[in-house]
């Protein structure tokens, strides 16, 4: 599976422009700060996990990555990353914010209240955008394939991507604040061994207390679809032909982590995957989460 480097950045992760020469790296929160008026206080805590399955040391077959966590006394809307420019921070980006604030402002009463509404297809646009562009500034500095230069540049251009999927759900009694991703190698064969072709996929989710949007990057060429219970989550991009919010159905505790955890069920059979949880919520800190 391929991989972002962790080597020092030449350029920015965006528009590509190098370092230097009038473009210099600036503070770019990965959750905007507005979220914070949405959500209210959030405690100065945050974990992040990490649970998958690797290569073994001689690579001739798979090991289940040991459950591992990291507590840290800041809040998860301080995380930010370095590798944005000064014209992407307050140029586009920052237009972005502005644009989707009032659609998510809304989805997230609707989420509370359950109160049923129609989102328009500009407004899906909008949505399906920014939560790539948050995806992608997620990622920057890690081990992680959301998406490379081009679909950066097209994000950045207008987006959205069209091999991507989004989808809004509604939790019924999650109210914290949490982003879930996970890179995924797809392979073709019913057992998957190392020497396959190993197809990355990428996904992303943020909960935002009752309001859920998931995306999923899949490869170039492939149709692949997270079974996504149609119940729980409603797709918004592609667009389809109606989009109601909430779907009829609350997302079920855990169910992002079953459908991506270890033990996932849906085919193809995925080779390789890696997860991480960022979560604030008092009461995931002191469980650690079900993966399968």
């Amino acid at each position: 599976m391929s991989k972002t480097s962790k080597s020092q950045s030449v350029a920015c992760a965006f528009c590509g422009e190098p370092w230097g020469k009038g473009v210099s790296k600036t503070k770019e929160h990965v959750l905007p700060q507005w979220l914070r008026d949405l959500v209210g206080p959030l405690p100065q805590q945050r974990r992040s996990a990490a649970v998958g399955i690797h290569l073994n040391a001689d690579a001739d077959g798979y090991v289940e990555t040991p459950f591992a966590a990291v507590d840290q006394n800041s809040s998860i809307m301080n995380a930010f990353t370095r590798e944005v420019c000064g014209s992407c921070n307050s140029g586009w980006m920052s237009r972005l914010e502005v644009e989707v604030r009032p659609v998510i402002q809304r989805l997230h009463r609707n989420a509370e209240t359950e109160e049923a509404i129609v989102i328009d297809a500009q407004d899906a646009i909008v949505l399906a955008r920014w939560i790539q562009k948050t995806a992608l500034a997620h990622e920057t500095g890690d081990d992680w394939h959301f998406g490379g230069r081009s679909e950066r540049r097209q994000i950045m251009e207008g987006g959205p991507l069209g091999r991507s999927l989004v989808w809004l759900g509604r939790h019924a009694d999650y109210t914290g604040v949490a982003t879930v991703k996970a890179l995924i190698g797809i392979s073709d064969n019913r057992i998957p061994t190392p020497d396959d072709d190993v197809a990355n996929a990428s996904f992303f989710a943020l909960s935002l207390q009752h309001l859920g949007i998931a995306v999923f990057l899949r490869p170039d060429g492939r149709s692949e679809t997270p079974p996504m219970p149609i119940h729980e989550w409603v797709r918004i991009w592609p667009l389809p032909k109606t989009m109601e919010f909430p779907p009829i159905a609350p997302i079920h505790r855990d169910s992002l982590h079953q459908l991506f955890g270890p033990q996932r069920t849906w085919l193809p059979p995925l080779a390789v995957q890696v997860i991480e949880l960022r979560a604030v919520d008092p009461k995931v800190l002191r469980r650690k989460p079900k993966w399968n």
